[in-house]
């Protein structure tokens, strides 16, 4: 097990809303769950993207005794109540995938994205899969309870929302295993009552998820090999942007300019249409006002890579399509092609009628 240092990245705070919906109905206010931390005060669209360590430590402080809910079953509820949505592109490229196979194979290679602090692995048995996952760093107990149970609780939701109905078909059949003792943890005895569907076992030799081979290669009904493909991208460049630490000095990543290369990204896959900001968004596991807030951190706005974007398709377009240059211009988002024209130029330093020509001479 490796050392950690005290400002570590911790999870991904994409996970504190469905903390905040969980203890708001349980009586709970922000200023009980966020006392004495960076988050007081702060709205949801400004949170930073990483919890750090000694943020987490603070929250698990304030709720655990209020609740009186040990950190691995707080984890594992969140998880369950998280959704897709709150993986981000973790939870698209589940919902793209054509099964829970795929899914989980392609996910276990981005798990820091979620959290760094938990090491993930798909294991293929033959008739049972298992997804194990286990604590990577030496760091406090109650902060690895509370991120193992998120991720129980997050293959349990993504395991649900992906297969629908058809997953009560499997459940009887899967096990999900814990180290922690019952005995330590009374309130763990929730999970014993079939709350999650699965059989769940305690005092086990590693955390882990067994799953029948028939409902890990059942099909889902949302597989997209296009968006699959552009959600694999997009994560490889967020989880090396969040290599990216400050000096030890800073308890926040450095927001990296990947986040810049990954609008670019989304938009450059995307070959018959320009997409909203909403939508990149959307791709990224953000909301609209977080990704401009981004964005302009580096000087640069949607719409300037979006009009990027325009004049690049545009460019493949009139080298590649046998199409006028007035239909490149509609398609595009031009109502008058010599406004197109003029852009054109301006972008590339030549006319679309001489680009076309010097394309088709070469």
């Amino acid at each position: 097990m490796l050392e950690s240092q005290q400002y570590t990245h911790c999870l991904s705070t994409t996970y504190l809303p469905p903390l905040i919906r969980l203890l708001k109905n349980e009586g709970l206010t922000e200023a009980n769950i966020f006392s004495d931390t960076q988050f007081l005060g702060v709205s949801e669209e400004d949170f930073p993207q990483i919890l750090n360590l000694d943020d987490c430590i603070k929250i698990l402080n304030n709720v655990c005794p209020k609740t009186d809910r040990s950190p691995l079953l707080l984890g594992i509820l969140v998880g369950m109540n998280g959704g897709t949505g709150s993986m981000g592109l973790l939870g698209l490229i589940g919902m793209c995938s054509e099964t829970l196979d795929e899914a989980l194979r392609e996910t276990q290679r981005f798990s820091s994205l979620i959290s760094p602090l938990i090491f993930y692995e798909y294991l293929d048995k033959g008739e049972l899969v298992s997804i194990l996952f286990e604590q990577k760093y030496d760091t406090p107990e109650p902060v690895n309870n509370f991120v193992l149970g998120i991720f129980a609780g997050v293959i349990h939701s993504l395991s649900y929302q992906l297969l629908g109905d058809s997953y009560f078909n499997y459940i009887t059949e899967s096990i999900v295993n814990f180290k922690t003792e019952l005995t330590q943890h009374p309130d763990l005895l929730y999970l014993t009552q079939n709350k999650m569907g699965f059989k769940t076992n305690f005092g086990t030799d590693s955390n882990r998820f067994d799953l029948t081979k028939k409902m890990a290669t059942a099909t889902l009904p949302g597989a997209n090999k296009p968006a699959l493909k552009t959600a694999i991208t997009v994560s490889s460049n967020l989880m090396e942007s969040q290599l990216n630490i400050d000096d030890a000095e800073s308890s926040q990543p450095r927001i990296s300019r990947d986040i810049v290369e990954s609008v670019k990204s989304i938009l450059r896959s995307q070959t018959d249409r320009i997409l909203t900001v909403n939508e990149i968004a959307e791709e990224l596991g953000l909301t609209p006002r977080t990704l401009a807030r981004q964005l302009k951190s580096h000087n640069v706005t949607y719409s300037q890579l979006r009009s990027d974007s325009k004049m690049v398709l545009a460019k493949n377009y009139i080298c590649s399509a046998n199409i006028s240059i007035k239909e490149v211009a509609y398609q595009i988002g031009y109502s008058d092609v010599s406004n197109f024209s003029i852009a054109f130029k301006k972008y590339f330093g030549d006319s679309p009628a001489n680009i076309r020509i010097k394309e088709q001479m070469n």
